[in-house]
């Protein structure tokens, strides 16, 4: 292939055309190969992928089919793509920007079987109908960007956890932590940084506890000679509450403000108005409306017995 230097292309490219439209061929994009072979351009001005990916319609459905992770690091693509996400409200909701309302209660029936969605209303209905006792608690998926579950919490089974919680007397034992990368940046996150923005949960929690453990001594009436004098355990329990919906960054600030000269260190967050799950839980049972512990792909102990 021979190359030429731009003012040589120039004149090749008008050469092919008539002087009519040289005009509105001076902006086309020029390839080598057709300089080269003498020949006025076949390329398109734009790729046809391209000009699906420019109806906003049609980039938002082929994006609802990406991982949350994924799909936030797209992004910094591009600018029409940044567009796409951010004006898009179901996309928005996948990425915790947006706020959904509370869904139905999931709901466990008399043969232990985990109901959501238009199955769950109608157990309840029947429950205020004929009075049988019904347990039922509302489910929220941690927000996987900034949070994890404890890998205890997250073998355990779906019915075995709602269940647990409801014997606990409403008070949710399950451990989130912060993400690796956010405790390790915990002090250097910019207060304008993106997921300062996002909800903790979806649906979006309106309280939730954040415990801190520290040094905690013995009371003085206990002999503790030749033994420790503190213990690790609980130092306190700020309670977060916001009714549209707790935010990753109030959480941080709290975490800062009890952190502080580094007497306490954050342990975990709870969610007090139901149980945490998943996202890929939530959709699993909320689609499937009807979950056993045959049909529970997480319940690995019932299965291995």
């Amino acid at each position: 292939m021979r190359f030429t230097k731009p003012s040589a292309r120039k004149a090749a490219t008008t050469s092919l055309v008539s002087p009519s439209s040289a005009a509105d061929t001076e902006d086309e994009p020029v390839r080598w190969s057709d300089v080269a072979a003498s020949r006025k351009s076949t390329h398109p001005d734009v790729a046809p992928f391209k000009r699906v990916l420019d109806i906003f319609e049609l980039c938002e459905h082929v994006l609802e089919y990406v991982p949350p992770k994924e799909l936030l690091g797209m992004k910094r693509v591009c600018r029409s793509m940044n567009g796409v996400i951010t004006k898009s409200p179901t996309l928005q909701t996948k990425l915790f920007f947006r706020a959904v309302p509370a869904s139905t209660p999931w709901v466990v029936d008399a043969s232990h079987s985990l109901l959501a969605g238009a199955k769950a209303v109608d157990t309840i209905r029947e429950r205020d109908i004929t009075g049988i006792a019904v347990q039922s608690a509302r489910a929220y998926a941690y927000n996987p960007f900034t949070l994890s579950m404890r890998e205890h919490d997250r073998e355990a089974g779906l019915i075995y956890r709602f269940l647990s919680y409801i014997r606990s007397g409403t008070v949710c034992y399950d451990y989130i932590y912060l993400e690796h990368h956010m405790k390790s940046k915990l002090h250097t996150i910019s207060e304008v940084a993106s997921c300062r923005s996002m909800f903790v949960s979806q649906p979006s929690a309106t309280k939730v506890v954040v415990e801190f453990y520290g040094r905690c001594e013995f009371p003085p009436w206990e002999d503790r000679r030749g033994l420790p004098k503190w213990y690790r355990g609980c130092v306190s329990r700020p309670t977060i509450t916001n009714d549209s919906g707790v935010i990753v960054g109030e959480v941080l600030d709290v975490i800062r403000r009890e952190t502080r000269g580094g007497d306490a260190s954050f342990q975990h967050l709870c969610f007090t108005e139901g149980f945490a799950v998943s996202m890929e839980q939530k959709v699993f049972v909320e689609e499937t409306a009807a979950v056993t512990r045959d049909t529970d792909p997480w319940d690995k102990h019932f299965k291995a017995e």
